[in-house]
């Protein structure tokens, strides 16, 4: 696992991004980084969880739960998108089910809007974007205990109606394929699937499409749609699986990527620097050990939240094909 630096930086990662706090500490301190790892983070989205396709008491169907087995068994991280309306229910065995997940630690619950249409978000007013946003966070407050940090809405339809509605709710952190929120909401890209057709997960063209695209990606999020597969599509998915573990590829949750040392000093870099920018101070001698022809210099400083609760950072990082792959703290508390 990369390395977590910040102590309390999982709060002061999403909070807009300002200028740092003036008070300066004495102290200079370096931080050694891993290298470049060989494999992007994998960010495995799983969408759609609600009851649909349980019978009786189950608290969800039948492919759900072999998914999550399966997962579990391999010691693998994924994000499980609720469809709100799913909380309405008088269901305690699916409420247990989801709380149990998460208190194991290797799944993470997110807002996939409260209904699944795919017009959700696409077309009515903000005001109704929030509504339907704030109903689900609501639902997973009262019946899960939990609350929400991301969002992806059904069908990936968006407008600037949810970009408005996002920006007056401050709990959900991160967005899944949205837009460049000037510092709101982390967007998540989407780069490559692995559903080919949609719901149709494909080993040999997901194999591909990686292998030529998501070397130098600091992260894939990787859709899919567990309730739509058979034994069939089942079994592609579980190579993709393999082969990622295979290649060294990390799983995380998107809150564990948000409070790593790639993430966080990405989202907090000021200025770019040359290595003469550091001639005659105090970390040329960091710079000469670290940098390579073709890599960047970035100083970076946390937001002021991250002050206010003593776990502010400052410092100069080198990145190497988009990769931090050196960090120099010169402030903290």
């Amino acid at each position: 696992m990369r390395t977590q630096c910040f102590a309390l930086a999982a709060a002061a990662t999403i909070v807009l991004m300002a200028d740092c706090a003036t008070t300066r500490a004495a102290d200079v301190a370096a931080k050694a980084v891993p290298p470049k790892p060989p494999m992007p983070v994998i960010l495995l989205r799983l969408d759609d969880l609600s009851r649909s396709g349980a019978h009786g008491q189950e608290p969800v169907s039948a492919r759900w739960r072999h998914c999550v087995d399966f997962l579990a068994a391999e010691g693998v991280k994924a994000s499980l998108g609720i469809i709100g309306n799913s909380l309405e229910e008088d269901a305690p065995a699916y409420f247990n089910w989801i709380r149990d997940l998460y208190k194991k630690g290797l799944t993470e619950f997110w807002n996939h809007g409260y209904e699944d249409k795919a017009d959700q978000f696409q077309g009515p007013s903000m005001e109704e974007q929030k509504a339907a946003l704030e109903k689900t966070q609501r639902l997973a407050r009262e019946k899960l205990g939990l609350t929400l940090r991301v969002f992806g809405p059904y069908g990936n339809n968006t407008d600037a109606g949810t970009e408005a509605a996002l920006a007056a709710i401050p709990e959900i952190w991160v967005w899944f394929y949205g837009p460049d929120t000037k510092g709101k909401q982390v967007s998540l890209k989407h780069t490559i699937d692995f559903e080919q057709p949609t719901f149709v997960p494909n080993f040999e063209k997901f194999k591909a499409d990686f292998e030529k695209r998501a070397a130098e990606q600091p992260y894939v999020v990787l859709q899919g749609h567990p309730n739509q597969w058979d034994d069939a599509r089942f079994a592609a998915f579980v190579q993709i699986v393999k082969f990622l573990k295979e290649r060294g590829g990390e799983f995380m949750t998107v809150s564990d990527y948000l409070v790593s040392d790639q993430m966080l000093i990405t989202r907090w870099k000021q200025k770019q620097l040359t290595p003469q920018d550091f001639a005659g101070k105090p970390e040329e001698e960091w710079v000469k050990a670290n940098f390579q022809e073709g890599d960047e210099i970035w100083s970076y400083c946390s937001p002021p939240l991250t002050w206010q609760n003593m776990a502010g950072s400052e410092g100069f990082a080198i990145f190497r094909n988009g990769w931090l792959v050196a960090n120099r703290i010169t402030r903290m508390n």
